[in-house]
């Protein structure tokens, strides 16, 4: 099925209800997930800001900073990330708030303000850490890493990149066997 077909029984199908959706809004949902995921990011936008989804407008706003900051336009990056964390922060979503703090980190390194990456790295640490998330824990110390050794501070990138390692060893660890 092409995609305006997928789009339309999309609409039709009833959705799973969830706490303060109804069928419509739900449904209104996934189809902008739809619209997302062919990249199609306006008709995603339209649907997310009709239904107030925070998260998925975050989520746009994150996809066009990326856009922007690959095309080495920071100036327009920033203010896109900067409302992403505050969508995020708004609808409690603390891993999207961590993640934004990387990507903020990120956007702050490529312009080689590495004060400003430091900090933002730092917090998204901190609440990935709390939160247990260690995939995207081990992928922030290693961006964590670079900036102290972009810095010359080789032994905080070390002890960066050894706090990495030990994340990933408990990550990719085998579940121990019931007895």
């Amino acid at each position: 099925a092409d995609y305006a077909e997928a789009a339309r029984r999309w609409g039709r199908i009833p959705a799973i209800r969830t706490a303060g959706q109804g069928y419509r809004d739900a449904s209104m949902y996934w189809i902008g997930r739809t619209h997302e995921q062919r990249g199609d990011a306006e008709g995603a936008l339209e649907l997310y800001e009709q239904l107030g989804h925070a998260v998925g407008i975050a989520r746009i706003a994150d996809f066009r900073a990326r856009l922007h900051t690959s095309r080495g336009e920071y100036a327009a990056a920033e203010p896109l990330y900067r409302r992403a964390l505050e969508l995020r922060r708004a609808a409690g979503d603390r891993a999207g708030v961590a993640n934004a703090e990387i990507e903020l980190g990120a956007l702050y390194q490529a312009q080689h303000d590495f004060d400003r990456a430091l900090a933002q790295y730092q917090r998204g640490v901190m609440l990935l850490d709390e939160l247990g998330e260690r995939r995207s824990l081990s992928y922030a110390l290693l961006r964590l890493a670079n900036v102290h050794n972009a810095r010359g501070e080789f032994g905080a990138a070390l002890d960066a990149a050894r706090a990495m390692a030990a994340v990933m060893n408990v990550a990719s660890a085998p579940e121990p066997p019931n007895e």
